[in-house]
Order: structure tokens, then C-alpha cells, then sequence
């Protein structure tokens, strides 16, 4: 067409082309969904691929056959899409796209879109601008778009030029004005808008002064076109209004060569405030976002922004606006307008630009404290910390290690107990075995100075009187000494056997056993005696006999020695399984700190010999006792392995 400024031929008018085919088509809103992606701009590495992707399933969707007869009342709706710029030119790449998607979800009906460039980041003409209505004309001749969308404001400056003459009765809703600017002409009752309130002290000046207070020179990196030219001189106005002391230096009449060189070399306490770049003064076009990364690799100062589209490419952050909320909240109007509600009756929605929003990358390269940052800041792109980033891993190694340690630590008590016990089983065998050597010993004595001196004796006696058989009083005087020897040792005899086995617990049983060692213990020494038995005759096995029976004939044995006791009390109760001994006296006592420091050989062996029998029998013995206060001596034993007999009782006291 006579006067369009278009783009040479390039991979980026082919992948229009398949655009404008597909606008163009009878496709369903689920057939759009899936083909948006394929339509954003795609890496060079993945171009090829979804270009051949798309290029066939085009094929195969415009083969299918169209739907006629009683499909017509789901016909289509017609949107006509004005673009201010060249759909890969930032910010408006995000624009449509999401215009696009949100109004195909939104829509009850199939939506298709028909794009129109109007590309008027370069010098347009009113020839241009003729040629341009008169394809539109000739597009819609049999029948008006069901709505127009005029992306920017130059996009809604044409519609305003020329609506009239193209579809008066159309409804309209403009997407992406400049508040300020529509007030200017004011729309009919025909025309909605969502607007974008930028204020640019607040959304420009304010994150700079707020980061770095110091600054004295704000660069402004902005391209020459009107539009570039026309917030220019907004951006000046609004400078000189707030009366800052720095510099504010544009750099619009310099080529973008020269705008690399000139940030590359800013003097200290600059600020580059990056706010549109589409045409240098050499005429050249830029993508905004690529020229945006190529400053800000050679850039010696901190870069600011405005729209949300820019952080990630180098700017630190700020107020910024986000191309996307203009694209959905201009598909949902959309929707409402192609549903049958009058365009003009719905209320422009009005955009503010979003809460501050920081590049963590930047602060910490320009050493800029989050403490800084406007309340409610947000922070994006913030590095995980090694915590956040190995969290699990850590928690699984410590785990592992806390683990680890405790077994260590257990098999280390484990064996310390082990190490212990053998200790002390070691010398319980050695104690035993001393012991041993020691009755053996006393019974060797008693042999010795007793029996066998009183079998010498006999012995003698006996010789004597066999040579003395002719004088019979002789003889009858040696037979009686004999006799009276005998009897000697036999006594002799039955004492050692009854210290080796309890001849008492064979011939009167357990319980009066215990009963007849103590009264002979309260007759020899005159105290008085109280005896409480429960009745375990015959319950327990032979060994706990032998043993209680000892432990009760050693006490009462250290009461005849040491207590100087003038009452007693033997008390044997059993319950709940468990036999309960208790020896006390009202004698003088003694102190039991004092009782290990004794010499060893003097040491209580009685007591430890009382220890020892508890403990075989799986108890344990406690002796309690204070000077002049008396001594209890409490041994508690378990006894699970009854003979099964009656049920003990106790007997009353005697």
C-alpha cells in the first residue's frame, strides 16, 4: 500500500504473515489458546521449529471445512486491532498477546482478530493515513468489525482523526492511554478506555532521590519520535516543578551510539532513567528492550525504569507499569462490549502504576540496602541462600550426622555399662573366691583346734585305758573322759555343719526357723523381741530359704555385737509377688559415711555378705541407721517363681 512504512522482509514479517493468516481465519477461541504461544516471540535456537509447527497445523486448520446453516447465529465476532507500533516493540509486544488471551477466555462467542500496524514510530503522512482507511474500507466493505481496539495513543489519535469516516456506529475500546492524553478529546458515547495514570514524579524521580538522595545528574535515556519528544517535554515540566537541585540531561538528540558512549562515561552521582527508546536522532528504530540491554552493559551508573517489562534487563526498579494489567483489563471490557453492553455506559478503568518493585541483583550490585527500598517494596530475583537453596540436604546430612552420633554415643555407654559390670563381676568372682578361701580356712582352723584336738584325746585316752585294763577304776574314769570328749566333738561336728547348711530349715521349716534363731538372739542378749511372718511355708524355692534364713541370723548377729539394742523387731510380709524383709533395732547406731572409710579388712563384711545374698536372689538390701537412732536393715526381693501352694498370710506378732 502507497505510503505504509513497513519493515524490510525478514524472519519477523514472515512470522506476521502466519499472524495475519490466522487472525484472518475462522479459528475457535480453544484453537487460538493453543496457537498463542507459538506466536510470541520465540528464541533464535527454537525459531525454525515453531515456525514449521505453526505453519502446519495453519494448514490443517484452514482445511477443515466452515461451519453454515445452523451455526450461524454462533458466527464470529470481528475485532479490529489498531497497534500504535509494531507488535515486537516493547512495551506494547505484551499488549496485544494478553488482549488477545483474556478476551478469548472471557468471550462467549468466537472472536476473530484482525491486526492493522500502523507503525507510527516512524514519520507517518496523510497519504499514509488515507491508504491505511481506505484498506480498512475495502477489509470491512460487506460488513463493520464488531469492535475496535486502538492500542496507544496513536492508534486512538487515528481512530479520532478518521472514525467518522470509517465505522461511526462500531464500539470502540481503547487500550493503553495515557490519562492525560485522553482527556484531550473526550470519548463519545460509544468508546470506553482503560488508561494508565502515569505520574512521573512519582513513578520516575521519586525511586532515584529515594535510593540515592546524593544524585546530582538524572540522564534520561529517551528515543526522538513525537510521542519520545511529547513525554520529553512532560518529563522536563515535571523536573522544573519539583525543584530538585541536580541536572536533568536527555539524550534524544544523539544517535544510539553515541548514547552508549556518552553513558559509558557518566561523571560520579548520575542516574540513567531509561523511559522509551524506539527512534535516535538519526532516524534509526530500536527495539526497546534490546537497546535497554545494550546500555546497561556499558553503563557506569544505575539505571531506573518504568515499565515492568524492563526489570530483568538491567534496570534496578521502581514504580512500574505493567503492559499485561492493560492487556487483560482491555480483554475483559472487550468481553462486555462483544456480550451487548453498551461501550459507552462502562467507566474507563484507570491503571497506577504497581508498588515498587526492585531487581535484587542491581541493589546488591550499587550496594543499595533493602532498609532503603519504599515500604511494601517487593524484591525480585532475589539469589537463594545456601539455606534456601540445600535446605533438605543440610537437614538430611544433619540428620544423618545426629543419628550417627547417637549410635556412637550408645554403643560407647553400652560398652562403658559392659566394661562395668564385668568389672564388678570380676570382683564378686575374686570376692567370692576370698571369701571361699576364707571359710574354708575357718573350717580348717576348727578341724584342726577343736575336732581334732578332741579326737586326740579320745584317741589317747583310749590307748591309756586298753593299758590299764587290770585296774578297772582306771579304766572306767579313762572310758568316761573319752565319752565326755566325744560328746565334745560331736557337738563340734553339728555346730560346723549347721554354719555350712541351716539344720533349723530342715527340722522346723522356714518361718519357725527364723522364729527360733531369733528367739535364741533376744534370750542371749535379754532384749526384748516382736516377730511378724507372713506364712510362705513351703512357697519359696530352697535357695530363697537359705538366703533370707542368713540374712536374718547375720543381723540379728551385728545386733548381739554392736547395737546394744534393748528391742527388736523381725517383720516378713510377700505382696504382689515381691518378699519384703525388715530387721530393726532401737540400738546406738552408727554412721554410714563412715562406714566405707574402715580398713579392709575390718570392713562389714557381714553387711557386704547381706549385699551379696540380696543381690543373687535379684533384690537388693538398703541399710538405714544414724548414731543413737537405731538401724533398719529393709531387704525387698522379687519372687515370680512360687511353688504353687496356697496364697501366703501373715501371722500376728509375737
Amino acid at each position: 500500500m502507497s505510503g505504509w512504512q513497513v519493515w524490510p522482509p525478514s524472519r519477523r514479517s514472515r512470522r506476521r504473515a502466519v499472524t495475519t493468516a490466522i487472525y484472518d481465519s475462522d479459528l475457535t477461541n480453544a484453537q487460538w489458546a493453543y496457537l498463542q504461544p507459538m506466536l510470541a516471540k520465540p528464541r533464535k535456537r527454537d525459531r525454525l521449529p515453531i515456525q514449521a509447527a505453526g505453519l502446519l497445523l495453519l494448514l490443517l486448520l484452514l482445511s477443515q471445512p466452515t461451519v453454515t446453516g445452523g451455526a450461524a447465529t454462533n458466527a464470529p465476532k470481528h475485532v479490529l486491532l489498531l497497534e500504535s507500533f509494531n507488535c515486537d516493540m516493547a512495551p506494547w509486544d505484551k499488549i496485544t498477546p494478553t488482549f488477545i488471551t483474556e478476551l478469548a477466555e472471557e468471550s462467549s462467542r468466537p472472536v476473530k482478530f484482525h491486526e492493522v500496524n500502523l507503525d507510527t514510530s516512524l514519520a507517518t503522512d496523510p497519504q499514509s493515513e488515507a491508504a491505511i482507511t481506505n484498506y480498512l474500507l475495502a477489509q470491512y466493505a460487506g460488513r463493520p468489525p464488531d469492535l475496535v481496539v486502538p492500542v496507544g495513543a496513536e492508534a486512538a489519535r487515528f481512530w479520532w482523526r478518521y472514525r467518522q469516516s470509517l465505522f461511526p456506529s462500531t464500539p470502540v475500546v481503547i487500550a493503553g492511554i495515557e490519562d492525560r492524553i485522553l482527556q484531550t478529546p473526550h470519548l463519545n458515547s460509544n468508546e470506553t478506555a482503560v488508561t494508565v495514570q502515569i505520574g512521573i514524579a512519582r513513578t520516575c524521580f521519586d525511586p532515584i532521590f529515594e535510593l540515592f538522595p546524593a544524585t546530582t545528574n538524572v540522564v534520561m535515556v529517551i528515543g526522538n519520535s513525537t510521542l519520545e519528544r511529547f513525554w520529553l517535554a512532560e518529563c522536563q515540566r515535571t523536573w522544573t516543578a519539583l525543584n530538585h537541585s541536580g541536572h536533568l540531561v536527555p539524550l534524544n538528540t544523539l544517535s544510539f551510539p553515541e548514547i552508549c558512549r556518552r553513558v559509558a562515561t557518566l561523571p560520579p552521582r548520575s542516574v540513567l532513567a531509561y523511559w522509551i527508546f524506539w527512534v535516535d536522532a538519526a532516524g534509526v528504530p530500536h527495539e526497546q528492550t534490546r537497546a535497554l540491554d545494550r546500555i546497561f552493559a556499558v553503563a557506569n551508573a544505575p539505571v531506573f525504569g518504568v515499565f515492568e517489562d524492563q526489570l530483568g534487563h538491567g534496570i534496578i526498579g521502581g514504580r512500574l507499569i505493567s503492559s499485561e494489567s492493560i492487556g487483560q483489563e482491555a480483554g475483559r471490557l472487550a468481553a462486555r462490549v462483544l456480550g451487548g453492553e453498551p461501550a459507552g455506559k462502562i467507566p474507563p478503568v484507570v491503571l497506577k502504576p504497581g508498588p515498587a518493585t526492585f531487581d535484587w541483583r542491581q541493589l546488591q550490585r550499587w550496594h543499595v540496602s533493602e532498609s532503603q527500598l519504599p515500604p511494601g517494596s517487593i524484591v525480585r530475583f532475589r539469589r537463594p541462600s545456601t539455606w534456601e537453596r540445600y535446605h533438605w540436604v543440610i537437614v538430611g546430612a544433619l540428620g544423618i550426622m545426629i543419628l550417627e552420633a547417637a549410635t556412637i554415643m550408645g554403643l560407647l555407654l553400652q560398652r562403658t555399662r559392659r566394661r562395668r559390670a564385668e568389672a564388678t563381676a570380676l570382683n564378686l568372682a575374686g570376692q567370692l573366691i576370698t571369701d571361699r578361701e576364707d571359710e574354708r580356712r575357718r573350717i580348717a582352723g576348727e578341724l584342726h583346734d577343736q575336732l581334732g584336738q578332741d579326737l586326740l584325746v579320745i584317741t589317747s585316752q583310749a590307748q591309756l585305758s586298753l593299758g590299764q585294763l587290770a585296774n578297772p577304776p582306771a579304766t572306767v574314769a579313762g572310758l568316761n573322759e573319752i565319752a565326755q570328749t566325744a560328746k565334745q566333738a560331736l557337738q563340734q561336728t553339728r555346730r560346723m555343719v549347721h554354719n555350712l547348711r541351716p539344720g533349723l530349715l530342715d527340722e522346723l521349716g522356714f518361718t519357725k526357723a527364723i522364729r527360733a534363731c531369733a528367739d535364741k538372739a533376744a534370750h542371749a542378749s535379754g532384749f526384748s523381741l516382736a516377730v511378724n511372718l507372713a506364712e510362705v511355708e513351703g512357697l519359696l524355692p530352697d535357695a530363697f530359704e537359705v538366703n533370707l534364713f542368713r540374712i536374718v541370723q547375720e543381723a540379728l548377729n551385728n545386733v548381739l555385737k554392736h547395737a546394744r539394742a534393748s528391742a527388736v523387731k523381725v517383720t516378713l510380709s510377700m505382696e504382689r509377688a515381691r518378699i519384703r524383709l525388715l530387721v530393726e533395732d532401737n540400738g546406738c547406731g552408727f554412721d554410714l559415711s563412715r562406714l566405707p572409710s574402715a580398713a579392709p579388712g575390718q570392713r562389714g563384711i557381714g553387711l557386704r555378705e547381706i549385699a551379696e545374698r540380696a543381690k543373687i536372689m535379684g533384690g537388693r538390701a538398703d541399710i538405714q541407721s544414724r548414731p543413737d537412732h537405731g538401724t533398719r536393715l529393709i531387704v525387698d526381693v522379687p519372687c515370680s517363681n512360687l511353688k504353687p501352694q496356697a496364697s501366703p498370710t501373715n501371722c500376728s506378732p509375737t
